[in-house]
């Protein structure tokens, strides 16, 4: 470890649902081969952070909350970075070579580190975001973050930004497509915006106004306020035909029962919202069987969705990201659960 280098760093962490965050000092851990040190400029809060802290999700054993890291390698080796190189973290480091690594979906790996969600041991204390330092296992997937962007711009890129990479991705072939996002929250925006620059011709649905400015702004071309007139205004839309593409980012039963029915004669239906439990959805099998549909659904996202989130041109928002220090953690969760803003971001503590 650098001689530079504190032999220990604050964590923030949630005591309980609702609070309070505990602040502790956390020795540095010793780096074991391809592992490596990240200090950390700014850590996003996500819907999944607020679920955990309004006790709808189990809290990983530590406490330690955060997973949309962006910083700097302070120490260690990771593959294709040096130290001082500002990256951002993706949500999760594989093995690589189990199964579910070879078969191409390393997010599903059978010994999968989680940030933010995990339980930690001994040698993995530093697990989160919601820390001064982060301790990168092997197998973390890292992308480049810009220099040019503030750090907590580029948070979300390694979970929104990602995810939608992911989702796009399995969509396949989108130009001259007609596509339907319903939810434009911060996945949702990514999807809009990635869909619009892939040549597709984008309609956004969602239940406020101001997400909908927004998604316009990322390139919809038309937007609805989410009520019982979404069939009419689909159909309108796709001369009475359907959509080629619907992605649903909202996770919302109506939502997801809708997007079956919305889609087109071989039409796609991506499913990226539902990652929280919820009642089962009504579905008529024959619906998609004679109209050819295909029904895929996406969780996490892969090192290489990672990298295009990060390399892809276009943020869909001007929102700035209000950030907060650490040890006013307490404040930011207030702030997020607001949902005025997307993004609340949490920075360095005081010096």
């Amino acid at each position: 470890m650098p001689t530079d280098l504190p032999t220990k760093c604050q964590v923030a962490r949630l005591a309980k649902p609702g609070g309070p965050f505990l602040f502790e000092d956390v020795r540095l851990p010793e780096l074991q081969r391809g592992e490596a040190l990240l200090k950390v400029e700014a850590c996003t809060v996500c819907a999944s952070d607020l679920r955990t802290f309004r006790g709808e999700r189990a809290a990983p054993s530590s406490g330690l909350l955060g997973h949309e890291i962006v910083g700097r390698i302070v120490a260690g080796e990771a593959p294709g970075f040096a130290i001082g190189d500002r990256v951002v973290c993706g949500v999760a480091a594989s093995c690589g070579s189990c199964r579910n690594c070879q078969r191409g979906i390393p997010q599903k790996c059978l010994s999968l580190r989680k940030f933010g969600h995990a339980a930690a041991d001994d040698r993995w204390q530093l697990s989160g975001g919601f820390a001064e330092y982060c301790h990168l296992p092997v197998g973390s997937a890292l992308a480049r973050a810009p220099e040019s962007s503030p750090p907590q711009q580029s948070s979300w890129l390694g979970c929104a930004g990602a995810t939608a990479a992911a989702a796009t991705r399995i969509a396949g072939e989108l130009r001259e497509c007609t596509v339907v996002v319903l939810g434009t929250g911060a996945v949702g925006l990514f999807v809009v915006s990635m869909a619009a620059n892939a040549g597709a011709r984008v309609l956004a649905v969602d239940r406020q106004e101001a997400r909908l400015k927004t998604a316009k702004a990322a390139g919809a071309s038309a937007a609805h306020l989410a009520n019982d007139s979404l069939k009419d205004f689909v159909l309108a839309n796709t001369e009475a035909q359907g959509a080629d593409v619907i992605f649903e980012t909202s996770g919302a039963n109506a939502s997801v029962k809708a997007a079956i029915v919305l889609a087109a004669m071989g039409g796609r239906v991506i499913l990226a919202g539902s990652v929280a439990p919820t009642e089962p959805v009504p579905i008529q099998p024959e619906k998609i069987v004679t109209s050819l549909l295909r029904i895929e659904g996406i969780h996490n996202y892969t090192p290489a969705d990672l990298a295009r989130a990060v390399e892809f041109p276009g943020h869909p928002t001007t929102d700035e990201f209000p950030t907060f220090p650490l040890d006013e953690i307490e404040a930011a969760f207030d702030v997020a659960q607001s949902g005025e803003h997307l993004r609340v971001a949490v920075g360095p503590a005081k010096s």
